[in-house]
């Protein structure tokens, strides 16, 4: 199998405008900016309420940036799922190898971006609550445990919930043996007696798109309501 540079086709606006008609929408919180040497000199606000201003607003924009590229990820992995391809590589046309290569790039970059607008929402909730978590310590999970407002700790646990292989994926592509690719690593038992060859399949490129699209599904819910309750 040679892939040539010729093989690699950008998505055509065509298929762009298929994909981005049925794209969930992900929106920013939309924090204003406040001019902070003005509310301080004066008078109108204070250190802590200047501080928070701005740390909001700056990491609206962080969010910005990384919804623009989980959707880009997104869109061009499902045009190259669609432009079709068998999960069995010894089924596959020679033409369809590109297609899925691309796809299976797109979708492991598509769970790391997942994963670091969730840690972008965390910070938010963290600055906008005041639960004074130290930056490096932020993560969803934690917040459930110190917030008050219960509408947010629901959605939080709704989102967990909904997006658990999601996460379990995007641990496996970052930590683990790639989950796109057949392990045939032998194993052998805990006593050292025994040796097994072993085989476990790759995840289907099928059921990577369905996490893909329930997942950017439940995030879309999910700053839908946070923005509800975070004005």
């Amino acid at each position: 199998m040679i892939i040539k540079a010729s093989d690699y086709k950008y998505p055509s606006r065509d298929e762009l405008v298929k994909i981005y008609a049925e794209e969930p929408i992900l929106s920013n919180f939309g924090f204003p900016y406040v001019n902070e040497m003005e509310s301080l000199f004066t008078g109108e606000s204070d250190f802590k309420t200047v501080h928070r201003s701005q740390h909001l607003y700056w990491w609206d924009n962080v969010l910005v940036n990384r919804i623009g590229n989980l959707s880009r990820t997104y869109a061009v992995a499902l045009v190259n799922f669609d432009r079709g391809f068998s999960d069995d590589f010894k089924e596959m046309k020679e033409e369809q190898y590109i297609n899925r290569f691309q796809f299976e790039l797109y979708a492991e970059n598509y769970y790391y971006f997942f994963s670091s607008i969730k840690d972008t929402v965390a910070q938010i909730i963290n600055v906008y609550f005041n639960l004074e978590f130290a930056e490096d310590s932020v993560y969803l999970g934690k917040l459930t445990k110190k917030l008050t407002n219960q509408s947010v700790n629901e959605a939080l646990l709704r989102f967990k919930d909904d997006t658990v292989l999601t996460t379990e994926y995007r641990n496996a592509f970052t930590h683990r043996f790639p989950i796109t690719q057949v392990d045939y690593r032998p194993q052998i038992d805990s006593k050292n007696t025994k040796y097994y060859s072993m085989e476990q399949p790759a995840v289907k490129s099928s059921i990577l798109k369905s996490d893909i699209l329930q997942s950017f599904l439940a995030l879309s819910v999910l700053l839908d309501k946070l923005r509800v309750e975070m004005r």
